[in-house]
C-alpha cells in the first residue's frame, strides 16, 4: 500500500532499504531520541527491517521527486501499541534523517498518516509519545493538535536507557475541528 503526499510517499519497507536505513539508523541522534541503539553495520540495519519494519504499519518516507528514503513513520493499532489503548486507537511512532529536519516533511508524514488512521482505518484516537529530552519531537506533536494525557517515568528504551516518556493524544473529533 502506497500513501501519497504533496512532496512525499509513504511505503512498506523492503530488505533493498537496509543501506539507506544504515545510513541514517547509524546516526547516534537518530536512536537516541527514538530509543534504539544506532546501528553499527548494514546487518543492524537487515535485522530492524525484517523484524520490526517489515510489520503492518510501517512506512518508509520516500521524497517524490528523488525516490530518496529519508525516514520512517509507523501507526500501531490496539493491542500492538507500546500503550494500553483500545481497539479502535493507534500509536505513532516516527523519525526522520538529520539531513531533512525542520523541512516540513514530518508534519507532511504525520498528516497523511492521520488521515490514514481517521479516515480509513476508521480509529478514534491516535496516541503518540516522545521522550522528554525530545523537545523537536514534542513541539511537532503540539504542532499538529496532539493534546497532553500523562507522563511515564523510568521507561527502559531499546538501548537500555531509563527516560521519561511524554503521552500525548489527538481525537478524530479534534482533527476534525483542526484540519476541515
Amino acid at each position: 500500500m502506497f500513501l501519497e503526499g504533496e512532496r512525499i510517499v509513504l511505503r512498506p519497507w523492503k530488505i533493498q532499504d537496509a543501506k539507506a536505513l544504515f545510513s541514517y539508523a547509524s546516526n547516534p541522534k537518530i536512536g537516541t531520541m527514538a530509543g534504539w541503539c544506532p546501528h553499527k553495520n548494514i546487518d543492524d540495519s537487515i535485522f530492524f527491517i525484517e523484524n520490526i519494519l517489515s510489520s503492518w504499519g510501517f512506512f518508509a518516507i520516500i521524497l517524490k521527486d528523488t525516490n530518496q528514503i529519508i525516514g520512517s513513520i509507523n501507526v500501531l493499532i490496539g493491542d500492538t501499541s507500546n500503550f494500553e489503548i483500545d481497539d479502535d486507537s493507534g500509536e505513532l511512532g516516527f523519525w526522520l534523517g538529520e539531513e531533512y529536519w525542520r523541512q516540513g516533511y514530518m508534519t507532511e508524514s504525520i498528516e497523511i498518516i492521520l488521515d490514514y488512521c481517521f479516515y480509513d482505518l476508521n480509529l478514534q484516537n491516535v496516541w503518540c509519545g516522545a521522550f522528554s529530552d525530545n523537545i523537536p519531537s514534542r513541539k511537532l506533536q503540539e504542532h499538529l493538535g496532539f493534546e497532553y494525557r500523562y507522563t511515564i517515568q523510568e521507561v527502559r528504551t531499546m538501548s537500555g536507557e531509563i527516560k521519561t516518556e511524554i503521552v500525548n493524544c489527538i481525537s478524530k473529533q479534534l482533527y476534525d475541528e483542526l484540519y476541515e
